[in-house]
């Protein structure tokens, strides 16, 4: 019996493909709970342990250490405290054996332990499935279709597709399937494994393997196993964008100059990139160099289209200008060009024709000769506005030095004014004394001179006070000296007096001479005035250039042609 048992065992792990020691460890899950609802085992827990060399089945009854007893489950629990009445050195996790009992199948504990041991079977054959996908993860793996099943995918959608790993089933979800292909039951796919996912391990639910057929990486795998060159890592792939079922972009570069990364990646006469292109069912690709020049991968990046200027920007955009011819060519239809490009190269790309990138420099020149008009008037106006400003500040600087100069010419008239008070002081004093003088003089008494006031204050000896008997009086020949001279200054100043009322005297008459005469006082001398006829002279005379015409004109008599009018010509028409 024994050795049946160990045999049924054996026969399990090689009928479902298991490890010996996951079956025996199922079994022994079983046994022990089938005896879990013996009598003999109530308040334990019971643990059972196969021998894999005899077949021998130990059942035992076990009491888990714990720190804490939870009052609603204490079967099979004891505290510490407690548990080191059995063992001394016991901890919290120790299990401690109180007993064994009798292996004795029977047909219920027989068909409990068919049942349980069939659900540990299972869960360790997802167990192992997981362990053998989960490393899948991110890889390549090609399996043929299983079945199409529509109940997962949701109304309008395409069927979901199950994939037929062995163990397991993958799973390719619609979203995970390109517009253009059609599958079939049998047919076999390459697939991306995206995510694999472990489940409940005790529940009935499986490891579920997800995978895709529009994944960016897909391209990459693929290039990887078609492309040595990418696989030993001489040609590096920089950046892939792809529009699934439609059209891809892949950025290559290689590490060694010998080695066309483009060339590696077509194969000769195009072999290794047609077999991408029909294992994802006619999708195009485009294979472009990359390199580390912004402008230069841009313009590189919309092929098949011809560029004719890029700028790119700052802000992370590009500014592309092509032909008017290749707009549409560089847009792609529906924008799939421009996308997969943007995408490439991580800028916002926008795409202009020639004509209207010239209208709008035209028009950005203009507004920018506006702007530098505008600014030039508003300099203009800013220097008018200085030189205004510059002007006030002038006028109020000339108004204060002229407020400062009447100040100083008001103070100079007081001033001024203070000196004449006394020079006419001193005058005043000067006369008083010449008075005094006069009247002293018994001989003189008789002449009263005229006194002149000299511009200059003179300086007099105080007046002798004539009260007093006792004072002494100045010698008559020092006041006779005194009179005398000013009697002279006297004279002169009464001389130019004379000299300057002439020179006034005739300034007005030859004023006046000048203005009496017209036009009409020019002639030509007569004979009797004594011209004579061979003079160099043109003998042309004006009026008040004849000597006698002047001393006539002066003693009042008539002149000549006064009142009428001379033949000849007048000076100006002359």
């Amino acid at each position: 019996m024994k050795s049946d048992m160990l045999l049924a065992v054996m026969q399990l792990a090689l009928e479902r493909d298991l490890p010996q020691k996951a079956v025996v460890s199922a079994f022994e899950y079983a046994i022990a709970a089938a005896y879990r609802r013996e009598s003999e085992a109530e308040g334990y827990d019971v643990a059972a342990r196969l021998n894999p060399e005899t077949g021998d089945v130990e059942i035992s009854t076990v009491l888990h250490v714990v720190d804490y007893i939870d009052d609603i489950d204490e079967q099979g629990l004891i505290a510490v405290e407690d548990a080191r009445a059995f063992d001394k050195n016991a901890i919290a996790g120790d299990d401690i054996i109180t007993g064994k009992l009798e292996f004795k199948p029977q047909r219920i504990a027989a068909r409990t332990v068919t049942q349980v041991l069939m659900q540990r079977l299972r869960n360790a054959e997802r167990q192992l499935v997981f362990e053998q996908f989960a490393d899948k993860e991110g890889e390549l793996i090609s399996a043929p279709i299983r079945r199409i099943d529509s109940s997962r995918s949701l109304p309008g959608d395409r069927p979901a597709v199950m994939l037929d790993l062995g163990k397991a089933d993958a799973f390719l979800p619609p979203n995970e399937q390109p517009p253009n292909e059609r599958y079939r039951v049998g047919m076999e796919l390459r697939v991306y494994v995206v995510q694999v996912s472990q489940g409940d391990p005790d529940g009935d639910s499986v490891p579920e393997i997800i995978v895709s057929r529009t994944h960016p990486r897909l391209l990459l795998r693929l290039l990887e196993a078609e492309v040595p060159e990418v696989s030993s890592g001489m040609v590096e792939i920089k950046g892939i964008a792809r529009e699934p079922g439609s059209r891809s972009k892949v950025a290559v570069y290689s590490h060694k100059h010998d080695i066309d990364p483009i060339g590696a990646c077509v194969g000769l006469r195009g072999i290794r990139i047609q077999n991408i292109v029909a294992e994802l069912m006619g999708e195009k690709i485009d294979i472009l160099e990359w390199i580390d020049n912004s402008t230069v991968f841009v313009s590189n990046s919309l092929g098949p289209a011809e560029v004719e200027k890029v700028t790119v920007l700052a802000d992370g955009s590009a500014e592309v200008v092509v032909p008017d011819s290749q707009l549409s060519l560089a847009i792609g239809r529906e924008g799939q060009n421009v996308a997969l490009a943007t995408r490439l190269t991580g800028f916002v790309i926008d795409i202009k024709g020639a004509s209207e990138y010239a209208e709008e420099q035209i028009a950005l020149q203009r507004e920018l000769e506006a702007q530098v008009a505008a600014a030039a008037e508003r300099a203009k106006e800013k220097a008018i506005e200085e030189q205004e400003l510059a002007a006030i500040a002038i006028e109020e600087q000339e108004e204060d030095a002229d407020a400062e100069r009447r100040e100083i010419e008001i103070v100079a008239v007081h001033e001024e004014n203070d000196e004449t008070l006394e020079l006419v002081v001193e005058a005043e004093a000067t006369e008083s004394v010449t008075d005094q003088i006069v009247d002293t003089d018994p001989i003189k008494s008789s002449v009263a001179p005229t006194i002149f006031v000299p511009a200059s204050p003179v300086h007099l000896e105080p007046e002798p006070d004539l009260a007093e008997p006792e004072a002494e009086s100045e010698p008559e020949e020092d006041l006779d000296f005194e009179l005398l001279e000013l009697e002279e200054k006297l004279r002169e100043l009464e001389q130019e007096e004379e000299e300057r009322q002439e020179a006034e005297r005739i300034a007005a008459e030859q004023k006046a001479l000048e203005q009496d005469i017209d036009d009409d006082d020019l002639w030509l001398l007569p004979d009797e005035l004594g011209v004579a006829a061979d003079s160099q002279e043109s003998g042309i005379v004006f009026a008040e250039d004849i000597p006698e015409y002047r001393d006539r004109s002066s003693s009042g008599s008539p002149r000549r042609g006064n009142n009428r009018r001379r033949g000849g010509p007048r000076r100006s028409s002359r």
